[in-house]
C-alpha cells in the first residue's frame, strides 16, 4: 500500500480552520469581542486611552481565552528543591500539546475587538494619538495577559485562579497608570506604558511566587492538584484529599489556599479604603466604589462563572456514596448543588465584602458629610453586585459553559462601570 504523504503546511492551515470553527460558534469569543470593542466607550466617557487599553483588554482576553480544551504540562515545584533538576515537567493524564497554540489563536477575538475600538475612535473623529494610544496599550496588555494566562496553567492553578490572577495583574496595571497619568508631560506615552509593564510583571511575579511557596510548603493542595480534576470513581492523587474537593455544605466550591490568602488581603484593602477614602475623604469615595469593582470582578466573578471546572459537584456526590447513599436529611440542593447554587452562594459572599465597609460608615457616621457619601455608593454597589450576579446565576440556570458565564458576568460587570464613569 503507498503511503499517503501529508504536507505539513497543509495539516496546519487544516487544524487553524478546526480551530477557528470551533471558536466562531463559542458565545465567549464573541463576547470578548465586544468586551474589548468596549474600550472606545471608556474613552469617551473620560477614561485615559492607555488605562481602558489595560482594564478592558485584560478582561477582553480572559474572556476569550476561557476553558481550553487541552492542558498544560504541569509544573510541581516541589520538584525544584530536588537534585534531579530545577524544572522538570510532569504531564497530566490525557494531557494535549495543543494548549499554548490554541491560548494563541484565541487571542484572535479580543484583538479584533481592539481592532474596532480604534476604528470607532477614529470615525468619531478623536485624534490620532488617542487611537494609538489605545492600540499600542491594548496590545500589549493583551500579550501579557495570554503569558500570564499560560504561566499560571504551567503552574498548576486552576482556571478559575488563573483567570484572577490575570485580572488582578491587568487591573492593577491600569491603576497605576491611573495614579501616574498627571505625572508624564503630554507625549509621553513610552513612559506610561513602561509603568503599566512593569507593574503587571511586579503583581504577577508575586502572585505566582505566593503559588509556588504554598506549594513547597506543602500547607495543602493547590488547586492543580485538587482531586476534582479527576474523574468521580478515581480516588485522587491522595485519599483524604477528595474532601477537599467539597465546600461548605457542598455549596461552595473548592477553595485553594492561595485565593483564600489573597481574599484575606482583599479584606484588609478594602478595611484600609473604608478609611482612607470614605471616613477621611467622602469626596473621593468613587475611588472605593472602583476598588470595589475590582475585588468582586477579579475574585468573585471567575469562581463564580468557571467554580473550578465544576467537579465539585462530582465529588460530593462521591462522598455522599461513600457513606452509603444518600439519606433523606441529605436530599435536596444542599446534598447535590447546582452549579447556578454555587455561583450565588460565591457571589453573595464577595458582594458582602465589598459591601460592608461603606454600610459601617453610613450607620456609625450618621450625621456627617462622609455618611451619604457612603450609603450612596453602597447602592451604586449593591446594584452593580445585583446585575453581574444575576446573570452569572441566570446564565448558569440555563445549563452555559463556565466560560460563557465569565462573559456574561464579566460584560455586565463592564456596564455597571461605564455607568458609574458616565453619571459622576
Amino acid at each position: 500500500m503507498a503511503e499517503v504523504s501529508r504536507d505539513p503546511p497543509a495539516v496546519g492551515l487544516s487544524v487553524a480552520g478546526i480551530r477557528l470553527r470551533h471558536d466562531a460558534r463559542r458565545p465567549a469569543s464573541w463576547g470578548s469581542v465586544a468586551l474589548a470593542a468596549a474600550a472606545a466607550a471608556f474613552v469617551g466617557a473620560g477614561l485615559d486611552a492607555s488605562v481602558a487599553g489595560f482594564a478592558v483588554v485584560t478582561a477582553a482576553v480572559v474572556v476569550g481565552i476561557g476553558e481550553l480544551p487541552a492542558a498544560f504540562p504541569v509544573w510541581d515545584a516541589s520538584l525544584v528543591l530536588q537534585r534531579s533538576g530545577w524544572c522538570r515537567f510532569s504531564r497530566p493524564p490525557l494531557a494535549l500539546p495543543a494548549a499554548g497554540s490554541w491560548l494563541a489563536w484565541r487571542l484572535l477575538w479580543p484583538l479584533l475587538g481592539l481592532g474596532l475600538a480604534g476604528a470607532v475612535l477614529m470615525a468619531r473623529g478623536r485624534p490620532t494619538e488617542t487611537a494609538t494610544m489605545l492600540l499600542s496599550a491594548g496590545g500589549l496588555a493583551g500579550g501579557l495577559a495570554a503569558l500570564t494566562t499560560a504561566g499560571f496553567r504551567l503552574a498548576g492553578l486552576s482556571a478559575a485562579d488563573t483567570a484572577t490572577a490575570t485580572l488582578l495583574a491587568g487591573w492593577v496595571a491600569a491603576a497605576a497608570m491611573a495614579l501616574t497619568v498627571g505625572l508624564i508631560p503630554a507625549g509621553g506615552e513610552g513612559p506610561l506604558l513602561l509603568v503599566g509593564f512593569g507593574c503587571w510583571l511586579a503583581v504577577a511575579g508575586g502572585l505566582l511566587g505566593l503559588a509556588q511557596w504554598l506549594q513547597l510548603t506543602g500547607q495543602g493542595p493547590i488547586a492543580g492538584l485538587l482531586p476534582r480534576q479527576f474523574p468521580a470513581a478515581a480516588a485522587g492523587p491522595r485519599g483524604p484529599d477528595r474532601l477537599a474537593a467539597i465546600g461548605l455544605l457542598g455549596v461552595l466550591p473548592a477553595r485553594s489556599i492561595w485565593r483564600r490568602l489573597l481574599r484575606n488581603a482583599a479584606m484588609l484593602l478594602a478595611l484600609g479604603g473604608m478609611i482612607g477614602w470614605l471616613l477621611l475623604d467622602p469626596l473621593a469615595a468613587g475611588r472605593y466604589a472602583l476598588l470595589a469593582a475590582v475585588i468582586f470582578g477579579g475574585f468573585g466573578v471567575p469562581a463564580a462563572a468557571l467554580l473550578d471546572g465544576r467537579e465539585v459537584v462530582c465529588g460530593w456526590r462521591f462522598l455522599i456514596g461513600s457513606v452509603g447513599g444518600p439519606g433523606p436529611g441529605l436530599s435536596g440542593l444542599l446534598a447535590v448543588p447546582t452549579p447556578g447554587l454555587q455561583a450565588a452562594a460565591v457571589l453573595a459572599g464577595h458582594a458582602s465584602l465589598m459591601l460592608w465597609p461603606p454600610l459601617v460608615v453610613a450607620v456609625v457616621a450618621a450625621g456627617n458629610p462622609a455618611a451619604l457619601p457612603a450609603l450612596m455608593t453602597a447602592v451604586v454597589l449593591a446594584v452593580g453586585a445585583a446585575l453581574a450576579s444575576g446573570g452569572c446565576v441566570a446564565a448558569h440556570a440555563r445549563g452555559y459553559r463556565g466560560e460563557t458565564v465569565l462573559a456574561i458576568g464579566l460584560g455586565l460587570l463592564a456596564c455597571s462601570v461605564w455607568l458609574r464613569l458616565v453619571t459622576v
